[in-house]
């Protein structure tokens, strides 16, 4: 049985330091924009979070946050990118489980360890993710869309965006935890997946809930179960996979997304970018923008996002070797 890591969401520090306060700095930092590498596509969950923040940083900070899309390889495109730039205080990426861990383990050829390169800044927000089934599946909840799996005379095939991804390692355990063989076929993108599902080219795949609902509405898929701990807020009527009859933790971890820097970044200047964080995801306007476009505000402190990270590490290990995905 895989542990359990109950996500505490951290409360949002009261700080009272402005955005000139920010900008007028001893050392001059910041003293021209500064690049947030989004390690996804333009458009996606991750993409929406990232530019709400980089529009509240741009008011404390005084300068511009530009935003630049680095998808492909679960997320690793973008580390390496932030990897390659100067550790000079002006290049962050967003990180989450996928980039963070997973690929440590299913990625035998990645060059680097997140943990060993990337310092925390703060976490940002929570994405509940979602089990979806094509239409054509018939099965309403978790056990039924197991139970039609090990009826079927062919290997189904499940979808991904992208290999060693979270909705990778997640569908694949599916099978291997109810004793049943599947065909994964990733995709480089989360629309891609919800596009296959809608035209059955793949029985199952991961998602993040406002995507797996909006595709539901259309009739051409069905979600079956929430991977969570306990129900949305936002959409209390999708059960959770513990609700429906299959408790194990490893359908109950949250997706969560944080911003990061490089480890030899001068620590003056992490702490003013956390402290500038912090202050955005305060304020009532980021977090109903985020909660409108389907994120949960997290607004962890670094230390806090730290704690997260290093803990889920031996659990995303674990999975990773139940789902036989590991290298």
């Amino acid at each position: 049985m895989i542990a359990r890591t109950v996500i505490a969401a951290a409360a949002f520090a009261g700080i009272a330091s402005t955005g000139a306060a920010f900008a007028q700095s001893a050392d001059g930092w910041p003293a021209r924009p500064i690049t947030l590498i989004v390690p996804s596509t333009a458009g996606g969950s991750t993409d929406i979070v990232a530019r709400i923040l980089s529009e509240g940083l741009r008011k404390q900070l005084g300068q511009a946050v530009i935003v630049e899309n680095k998808s492909g390889a679960a997320g690793t495109i973008g580390l390496q990118t932030a990897l390659r730039a100067p550790s000079d205080g002006y290049t962050y990426v967003f990180g989450y489980p996928s980039n963070l861990i997973v690929t440590q383990f299913t990625m035998p050829d990645i060059s680097f360890v997140a943990v060993d390169e990337f310092v925390p800044i703060g976490g940002i927000a929570i994405n509940e993710m979602v089990m979806n089934a094509s239409a054509a599946v018939h099965a309403t909840n978790p056990k039924e869309l197991v139970e039609w799996a090990r009826t079927q005379s062919t290997e189904p095939m499940y979808g991904s965006y992208g290999q060693g991804s979270y909705s990778h390692i997640v569908a694949a355990y599916l099978g291997t935890a109810n004793q049943f063989k599947a065909t994964h076929i990733p995709y480089k993108a989360e629309r891609e997946l919800l596009t296959a599902l809608a035209t059955n080219d793949v029985a199952y795949g991961v998602s993040v809930v406002t995507a797996g609902k909006a595709l539901q509405d259309t009739g051409k898929t069905r979600m079956v179960g929430l991977l969570a701990p306990r129900r949305s807020t936002q959409y209390p009527d999708i059960p959770t996979f513990k609700e429906m009859g299959i408790d194990d933790p490893a359908f109950s971890l949250l997706g969560w997304n944080g911003l990061f820097a490089k480890k030899d970044t001068p620590p003056a200047i992490l702490r003013r970018m956390e402290q500038a964080v912090q202050q955005v995801m305060s304020q009532p306007e980021t977090q109903q923008r985020m909660i409108a476009a389907s994120s949960t505000p997290w607004g962890a402190s670094a230390q806090a996002l730290d704690k997260t990270w290093k803990s889920e590490i031996p659990i995303y290990e674990a999975l990773t070797q139940a789902a036989n995905l590991s290298e």
